[in-house]
């Protein structure tokens, strides 16, 4: 097929962010096309450069994965590079307990733009990246952006004891009775039963 028959099929089409308007003409030999982007702004482009890919924009957008700021710069960004290292590289001090365990990265992962589209911007830099379930590997439908305390409750060394009916963890369960942090865990660790464990602290005086 001659290249000019192919521009003439393409007219109309999107490729990335541009839309072939119409046949520009032909610059130093080159044939260009005029195009639309997605900001609204119109150029001239030549074909090749549009139709293969390499240009993907009017030039508005510059940074690496096509983000019109920059991206290394973010919490997404940072996270997905510290879920990389963990996992996959030895010199990483976490990644004993990761990688080493044999907790992966899919491969759809490896690449930013994939798990920026699968798990969007945290809602907030309080939030951080956190495995639903912590033997499984970093992978859509396994992933969620969590606060401090939400993953506290997703160790797999958490213990698990029932708080007026409802099951928490000793975290929660702390929280909820307004315990300072680590009484309850202490109680058991002395050996205290889960049902006493949860009792206030006038339990323990008046039992003397």
């Amino acid at each position: 097929m001659k290249k000019m028959e192919r521009i003439n099929l393409n007219i109309g089409k999107k490729f990335n962010k541009l839309t072939i308007l119409s046949y520009y003409g032909s610059i130093k030999n080159v044939r260009h096309v005029n195009v639309a982007c997605e900001c609204g702004k119109e150029k001239v482009i030549s074909f090749g450069s549009v139709f293969s890919g390499k240009t993907k924009s009017c030039g508005c957008i510059t940074k690496k994965y096509d983000f019109p700021f920059d991206i290394k710069k973010t919490k997404i960004y940072r996270s997905w590079r510290s879920m990389l290292g963990r996992c996959f590289n030895p010199n990483v001090k976490r990644y004993s307990i990761y990688g080493a365990r044999g907790i992966t990265v899919c491969e759809r992962w490896k690449t930013f733009i994939n798990f920026y589209n699968d798990m969007g911007m945290p809602p907030s830099d309080k939030h951080s990246l956190d495995r639903i379930d912590n033997k499984g590997n970093y992978e859509p439908g396994n992933c969620r952006w969590a606060t401090f305390y939400e993953q506290a409750n997703n160790k797999n060394n958490n213990v698990f004891i029932d708080v007026n009916g409802k099951k928490m963890s000793v975290t929660e369960a702390e929280r909820f009775l307004g315990f300072k942090n680590g009484t309850i865990k202490r109680r058991l660790y002395n050996g205290i039963s889960m049902e006493d464990a949860i009792k206030p602290v006038g339990y323990f005086k008046n039992k003397k």
